[in-house]
This record gives structure tokens, sequence and C-alpha cells, in this order.
């Protein structure tokens, strides 16, 4: 068989995935009933073939490969040398892949990375919509289980803590924010009487009797202001006071929700590395040489983003925390390998495929 992938394949270079994996299955299953000393040759041409072309960053390279092959073998012809031209290549194929390399550049796509790692017949990095769509619907599950915790964690505080949870959740915040709006109006109030008191001292002295009465009336202001804002600052305090209360509540939940989280993701992966949302896209968590992720790799992946998540949100007061993991985690589009920071610490890849 020849190196061109798509005559291989007998697809058009600009071809849809799908449309590419339907003709490597035909082919693939017509070689295997051959049985011939040829046929395990062909296979392996088929599988590479469909490596390559499957995956958007392989073939994305192999296209500007074949992209300046095409004009190396024209400046050959340029100068009046004989080129060995297959004949199943036509220059109408070259051009339309040539045409489609020039539209992605001028739409400012980046050249794809080159992978570090070298993946076994029949396993391929997944298309980059494969993995959000996974990790959309294992983020809708993990959030059906905060919906959850944010209930038990509500229900928990009004039966151990109740005069803290009405203090917290009701009534502090309420006057909090009304003392501040007080404040602020008394705060007005000064700096209007102080700005007063000032230009009656530039225009007539301060030994005039007006000037000694608006100093006195923003003085009684500006006491009035600052004892204003002692309270909000009182009801602050007492707002942290009845919090820490609750700490020790919330923060049980919270180990609860995010140990179930972890367990959530890492029991079903240990059944071929897959989560619910990489089980429903055909994509599967494994080792650098491809084969199926164990225990300790599953364990490293998963408990590193549900510790980090964890003290994170600790350390905001809040899901934030577990916001900025998953910010962080989605950082696999900028590597060669498609590895997030939790794969390398694991060791590990997100690949399609089983090898062969």
């Amino acid at each position: 068989m020849n190196d061109d992938y798509y005559d291989l394949l007998g697809v058009e270079p600009d071809a849809a995935v799908s449309d590419i994996r339907a003709a490597y299955r035909e082919k693939k299953a017509a070689v295997d009933e051959r049985g011939d000393d040829d046929a395990k040759a062909d296979a392996a041409a088929l599988n590479k073939a469909w490596n390559v072309l499957s995956d958007p960053y392989q073939r994305g390279r192999y296209d500007q490969q074949l992209a300046d092959a095409d004009g190396d073998e024209y400046d050959d012809e340029d100068d009046d040398e004989v080129v060995d031209v297959p004949a199943t290549r036509t220059r109408t194929t070259r051009a339309a892949r040539t045409n489609q390399q020039s539209q992605s550049r001028q739409k400012g796509a980046r050249p794809p990375l080159e992978p570090t790692v070298k993946l076994p017949a029949g396993v391929s990095f997944p298309a980059t919509r494969s993995r959000i769509v996974a990790m959309v619907i294992d983020l809708v599950v993990l959030l059906l289980l905060f919906v959850v915790s944010a209930y038990a964690t509500n229900e928990l505080e009004k039966s151990r803590q109740p005069e803290a949870h009405q203090q917290v959740t009701n009534v502090l915040p309420d006057k909090i924010k009304d003392a501040q709006d007080v404040q602020k109006d008394a705060d007005k109030k000064a700096d209007a009487a102080e700005d007063k008191a000032n230009q009656l001292t530039e225009s007539q002295g301060a030994d005039d009797p007006d000037t000694q009465a608006a100093q006195a009336d923003a003085k009684e202001l500006r006491a009035d202001a600052d004892a204003k804002q002692k309270t909000v600052d009182d009801l602050k305090d007492e707002f942290t006071d009845q919090t820490k209360k609750l700490t020790p509540i919330r923060t049980t939940v919270s180990g609860v929700f995010f140990l179930v989280a972890l367990l959530v993701l890492l029991i079903p992966s240990l059944f071929g590395g897959q989560t619910l949302g990489k089980r429903f896209q055909k994509i599967r968590v494994a080792k650098l040489d491809g084969s199926n992720a164990g225990f300790v790799e599953l364990f490293r992946r998963y408990g590193l983003m549900a510790l980090a998540a964890f003290m994170l949100s600790l350390l905001l007061q809040g899901p934030i925390g577990a916001v900025v993991v998953v910010f962080v985690a989605t950082m696999w589009t900028r590597n060669p390998n498609r590895q997030g920071l939790q794969d390398r610490f694991a060791k590990t890849l997100v690949v399609t495929g089983q090898p062969e």
C-alpha cells in the first residue's frame, strides 16, 4: 500500500472524521477477511492512517508535510527534473489540500504542537470536542452532588446551630447592609460640613463666629459618622464570630462532598479508565504506553484534583476554589500530549481506542 493516507482509505483531504472512520472500518474488515501473508502489513498501514487522520493535531502536521512535499515537487518541475508522481495523487487533490491549509492559516490557526509520546497502533488522541463533552457530563454529575451537599449543610446548620445559622443567613447580612447605608450618608454629611468649614476659614478667617460654628458642626457630624462606622465594624465582627460556629459543619460536609466526588470519578475509572462522561464519548485514561491506567495512576490523577479543589475551597471560603481547579484542568489544550497538570502528575494520557 502507498503512503498517502487519504488515498489509502479512499477519502478526500477535507473528509470529516466520521467519513474517515467509516472508510477505515470498511477497509479494515476487508483486510481481516483476506487472511493472506500481506494482510498483517496492510492492516498495520490502515491503523497508522487512521491514527493520524483521526487526530486533529497529527492530521494537521500530516497535511502540512504533504503541502511542503507538493511545493518541493513543483520546484523540481520548474527545474525540468523528472519526478515520479504516484498516479493516485492528482494535482486537484493537492490543490484542495493546500487551499484548506491556507484558509486555516488565514483564520489565525496556530500550528499543532508535536506530541512527545508515541501511541501504539489502534490508539490515538481524542478530538477536543469529545474531551470537552465528557468533561461537561462529569461536571453536571458533580454539580448535582454539590447541590445535595449545599442542602445538607443548610439542614445541619439549622439543626445543630440554629441561632448562628439564623444570624449568618438572615439577620446580620441585612443589619450590615442597613448600617453601611446609614454610615455612608453620615460620612457624606460630615464631608460636606468639613468642606464648608474649610471654605469659611479661607474666606472669613478661623476666628469668625460663622467659621467656628461650622467647624463645631463638622466635628459633631464626623464623630457621628465614626460612631456609625464602629457599628458596621461591630456587626461584621459578630458575623465573623457566628460564622466560626458554623465552620466545623461546613468543613465536614465539604470534605465529605469532595470525597464522594473523588469516588464518583475514581470507581468507574477502575473499569477501563472511563468516568461517566468518558464512557459516553468512548475515550479513556491510559498510561503513557497506551495501556489501561491502574488504581495508582487513577488515584493520583483524580486525588490531586479533589484535594486541590478541597483546599482551595477552604482557603477561598466558597466553591470558587473548585472552579479554579476545573479551569486549570482544562489547560491540556496547550500541551503537545494533551495532558493537564493532573495527567502530568499521574503520568497518564486521555486517549481513544484500544491497543491491538
